[in-house]
């Protein structure tokens, strides 16, 4: 993998390969997580909500028809 420089505002270029791969564009949002003493930086999902429903697990299932169920009640009250 390539290597990248810490700019002297702290900043980061991500090397073209790496945007390549990842699928970057500019105005895409970065997920950065700290694991340990690494950084790990991933492409964020477009919506939350539509990566849980990948998520193998049948816990996620249907959430986010509950979710707007939720909301719709939610306006209803207001």
């Amino acid at each position: 993998m390539p290597d990248a420089t810490l700019s002297s505002k702290h900043q980061l270029v991500l090397p073209a390969a790496v945007r390549k791969q990842l699928g970057i564009k500019p105005g895409d949002q970065i997920d950065v997580q700290v694991e340990g003493d690494q950084a790990v930086i991933r492409k964020a999902p477009k919506s939350y909500v539509e990566a849980l429903e990948k998520v193998p697990s049948t816990l996620w299932k249907g959430y986010a028809r509950e979710l707007e169920a939720d909301r719709e009640q939610w306006d209803e009250e207001r």
